[in-house]
């Protein structure tokens, strides 16, 4: 089928068979007709471009002009998205690299298990982050190095799964099946083609990123880009004591919340390329670990201005008085049935991060039992189901 795009706007669109570009005068009078119209044959994957072009320029303006979260404040700037016909046809006739593949780290983690400080390392590494960072606050002085875009994007997620980010409730997957949730896909993938598809290697980092994995997870596959995955963990008690500190949230809720965030969708990163990287031991040989991340994700930091940024990384960013906190896995609460989870699904990550094991076939056997006594222990509220 061919199209006919009149010189007014690309609105008016008519349908008829393929032909050759030209100028076609209307029958009768020229004062009397309507005004010339240039045709110009398009081919169907022309057609399913044009539509792409459209629908991205839609869910930009979506993702732009939604309102921000309840609490924040955010200032947003009218940005003007007409698109002039010639912008238009010349994005359309735009030769497509379909071999071209972006490439994403994805860095998951808990809440308060060092994972910004981590990011920055990544950054460090040459992994393009986004420009667009929430602001540092008193508790996270060094910064957070999350994308506001894609917290935006986890924070709808969760709202149409309707939770909140300190909700212990599992995830319900049918919701993801929903119109929003597919709108948001669709949000989604437009919004990290214009912010971050441009750059072969890059990441983002988001605690809530891990809640919401499976729809992170179908965004990348339809956006054609190749996921790899660091997950950061923490010792449980490190991060039951630093929620405690920020917000009095209790010992045993955190721990749920660790399981929340940990358990259920790690293993969907199964066949991945996925690393591990525990934050005490960062701490500890920064620059080691940094380099075990490299290599395990296949990031070449061998340019010089790589060396330079992992310098400055290792000497002037990190501190190691904002590490409060230290516990070793026997330290971990095994009073209750979440703690005794939490300290065997740490037991067993750690070991990924110590490269003791791998995440062999025997690792996701190992994972799927926890997982099970996970899902027992919330169908049966806890305490009856788990014995230490």
């Amino acid at each position: 089928m061919g199209a006919c795009v009149s010189r007014e706007g690309i609105g008016e669109e008519e349908y008829g068979p393929p032909q050759a570009p030209s100028i076609q005068a209307n029958a009768g009078p020229i004062n009397k007709g309507p005004a010339l119209r240039r045709t110009m044959p398009f081919t169907p994957a022309i057609m399913a471009r044009a539509g792409a072009l459209r629908r991205q320029r839609d869910e930009d303006v979506e993702l732009e002009c939604s309102a921000p979260p309840p609490g924040q404040a955010r200032e947003r700037q009218n940005r003007d998205y007409g698109m002039s016909i010639g912008s238009w046809l010349h994005r359309l006739w735009q030769p497509v690299n379909s071999a071209a593949r972006s490439r994403t780290i994805a860095v998951l983690g808990m809440h308060r298990s060092g994972t910004s400080a981590i990011t920055r390392g990544v950054a460090a590494l040459g992994v393009f982050l986004g420009n667009d960072f929430l602001d540092a606050q008193p508790e996270n002085p060094t910064g957070y190095w999350e994308d506001k875009g894609i917290v935006d994007l986890n924070e709808r997620v969760l709202g149409a799964l309707g939770l909140t980010w300190d909700a212990v409730a599992p995830v319900d997957l049918s919701l993801l099946d929903s119109n929003a949730a597919r709108k948001l896909r669709r949000t989604a993938g437009a919004y990290i083609r214009r912010a971050f598809c441009r750059n072969a290697l890059w990441g983002f980092k988001d605690p809530r990123t891990m809640r919401v994995l499976p729809f992170w997870l179908d965004v990348f596959a339809a956006c054609a880009v190749d996921d790899a995955y660091l997950l950061v963990i923490r010792n449980p008690m490190s991060v039951a004591k630093s929620l405690f500190a920020r917000q009095q949230m209790p010992l045993e809720t955190a721990l749920q919340l660790w399981l929340a965030y940990g358990i259920p969708f790690f293993d969907r990163t199964a066949g991945k390329v996925t690393m591990v990287v525990d934050y005490d031991r960062f701490m500890i040989e920064p620059r080691r670990e940094l380099q075990r991340i490299a290599h395990g994700l296949a990031i070449d930091p061998s340019e010089n201005e790589v060396a330079r940024e992992i310098d400055r990384f290792t000497n002037e960013f990190l501190d190691e008085k904002l590490r409060h906190t230290v516990f070793s896995i026997a330290d971990v609460d095994a009073s209750t049935s979440a703690g005794r989870i939490a300290r065997d699904a740490y037991a067993l990550l750690f070991d990924l991060a110590c490269d003791v094991r791998r995440p062999d076939a025997a690792f996701w056997s190992q994972w799927e039992s926890l997982a099970l006594r996970y899902t027992s222990n919330l169908a049966g509220s806890g305490e009856g189901n788990e014995h230490g």
